[in-house]
């Protein structure tokens, strides 16, 4: 029977111990002829959790494999001391036909998970309770139940047993001077960054060896941390400030602070350094800043907001303006058909280009004209559109069936695999190919859905290309009602690439005839079916008929004679 064999200790003094319980199993094994495949140990780790233990993790990940038919440990506590922890592992190594064995209570079953999981955590919780009574003793003892703080060092004294007596302190004279230099420099009205820089500067090295910081100065407010928040400095213990709670799904201790009300303040007036009164009024300084602070940055979040706003509405005003730059649904869209120069707003009210004969244009023919381009789209231009798309449907399709086919022939042999081994599979060579296999599926189902996606962009469905003409209709009839509307502006220049601009001439160079015809983006248009639209919005401006008469289109004007031997 291949074994596998745990051992854990909580403490660096204990440091033999995962050795010795090593060794006894070993014996153990030894005994009854089974054969140890693994050994994991944790040391000097606590029993409280497993997320924390890599070993522990390790024992899983093995028996999952496969690897082993037995755990074997000295003591169930060993495992862990944790209720649902010890049940989980339990729970899995049973579903993979694993048995749990200590030497001190054999092979395990519900009833030792029940009664001994118990038992183990009420063992910690004692063990917590007991050890917070000891530190509260010592607190009302007058002597500091942690570690050292800056501007104090250990106090080294016999008691009268001849034992070194522990946790008292005394005021470390040069450290002391750095607590009296940062708070005098505050209550003068120094800033944080200000005090640090001189420390720095002195080259005075911070509680932890660095620079300072203005954390290192205030530390956080709800715990009372930092040097100019201690209140060990005015000669006051506080105690119980925090306690260390274990998420039960990382295993991570989480600082929580406890309600004032459960601290514990004690008097030691000959570990003060700074006066009291000092101390309190730093304290009040504190306060103010920490307001103003909070103050000024709700007051700029609030500002900022204000400002977003007004941007926000001075947009929205310049869409629905007319006349203003961008407000006609041909803007930067106009083109000399025959030069393909741009047509750009030449005097106010008119349009063209000193590159092109095309000069002096009405804004309102352009207006009547463009509409009628615009209104010849139909389902001819959208087929025309998507047999230019045939290439890349094939390609889709392509890749679509290639993909299928590789699908079809991995799960089949898969599946092949499978009745062959029948339930040996949990071999680890025979899992990481399954697992090969699966992520070779997934990706090649990733990729087809991909595909066929984008095969479905390209197919022509007349349902919706009717819908999506209907409403370029309806956006075209509203322009010609009122070609300022900017909600219906913005979505009809979107579906346009170029408005072109024809002009037919006599044989003296006159323009006798001006036509447009629209380059038209097809795949902005099929998205009408779905956007939202104007009359979604604002009510259909039909409360009184508007047309737009074509005007006569004026002659090139005599000081560009140079323009006038061009053609259009």
């Amino acid at each position: 029977m291949l074994v596998a064999i745990y051992a854990r200790h909580s403490t660096d003094k204990q440091d033999t111990s995962s050795a010795d319980q090593v060794a006894r199993c070993i014996q153990f094994c030894a005994d009854r002829g089974w054969t140890v495949s693994h050994i994991f140990a944790d040391e000097a780790l606590s029993g409280a959790t497993m997320s924390h233990r890599e070993n522990a993790k390790a024992l899983v990940a093995a028996a999952l494999a496969g690897e082993f038919e037995k755990v074997l440990s000295e003591d169930l506590s060993r495992l862990s001391r944790s209720q649902s922890d010890i049940a989980a592992l339990y729970e899995k190594l049973r579903f993979m036909g694993i048995d749990i064995e200590t030497i001190a209570d054999g092979t395990i079953n519900e009833l030792h998970i029940g009664l001994k999981g118990t038992m183990n955590a009420l063992y910690l919780r004692d063990l917590a309770d007991k050890t917070r009574r000891g530190l509260r003793a010592i607190t009302l003892r007058g002597k500091i139940p942690g570690g050292l703080c800056y501007g104090y060092r250990t106090k080294h004294r016999l008691d009268e047993k001849g034992e070194l007596v522990r946790g008292e302190r005394e005021i470390h004279p040069g450290e002391a001077e750095v607590i009296r230099r940062i708070y005098s420099e505050y209550h003068d009205g120094a800033i944080l960054s200000e005090i640090c820089e001189g420390l720095n500067d002195d080259g005075i090295a911070s509680p932890r060896g660095g620079t300072w910081s203005i954390s290192a100065l205030v530390g956080t407010a709800s715990r009372q941390t930092g040097v100019l928040r201690h209140t060990l400095y005015k000669g006051w213990i506080t105690w119980n400030r925090q306690e260390y709670r274990v998420n039960p799904e990382t295993g991570k201790r989480n600082c929580v602070v406890r309600p004032q009300s459960e601290w514990l303040r004690i008097p030691v007036p000959e570990l003060a350094i700074v006066d009291e009164d000092l101390f309190d009024a730093v304290q009040r300084m504190i306060e103010d800043r920490s307001s103003m602070r909070h103050i000024r940055a709700a007051d700029a979040k609030a500002r900022s907001r204000e400002r977003a706003m007004e941007r926000q509405r001075k947009a929205r005003s310049l869409q629905m303006k007319t006349g203003q730059t961008g407000s006609w649904f041909f803007t930067r869209r106009l083109r000399c058909a025959e030069t393909g120069h741009p047509l750009t707003a030449a005097p106010p009210g008119y349009y063209g280009s000193r590159r092109t004969a095309l000069w002096m244009i009405p804004r309102e023919t352009i207006i009547v004209q463009g509409l009628e381009a615009l209104n010849t789209v139909d389902l001819d231009t959208i087929r025309t559109f998507q047999e230019t798309l045939s290439p890349d449907r094939q390609r889709h399709e392509s890749a679509i069936e290639r993909l299928q086919q590789q699908i079809d022939q991995a799960t089949d042999e898969v599946k092949a695999l499978l009745s062959d081994l029948g339930n040996r599979t949990n071999r680890p060579v025979i899992r990481s190919f399954l697992d090969d296999k699966e992520k070779q599926i997934t990706n090649a189902r990733l990729q087809l859905y991909t595909h066929q996606r984008e095969l479905d962009k390209l197919i022509f469905r007349t349902d919706l290309a009717n819908e999506s003409l209907n409403r370029w209709k309806r956006l075209l009839a509203r322009l010609k009602h009122d070609p300022s509307d900017g909600l219906s502006t913005v979505l009809v220049r979107t579906c346009i690439n170029r408005l072109l601009v024809h002009v037919e001439r006599n044989a003296d160079d006159e323009p006798v005839r001006l036509w447009c015809t629209a380059d038209i983006n097809v795949p902005e248009l099929l998205k009408l079916n779905t956007a939202i639209m104007p009359w979604d919005l604002i009510p259909e401006p039909w409360s009184r008929a508007a047309t737009v008469e074509l005007k006569d289109i004026p002659k090139p004007a005599k000081a560009k004679a140079k323009q006038k031997k061009k053609t259009v």
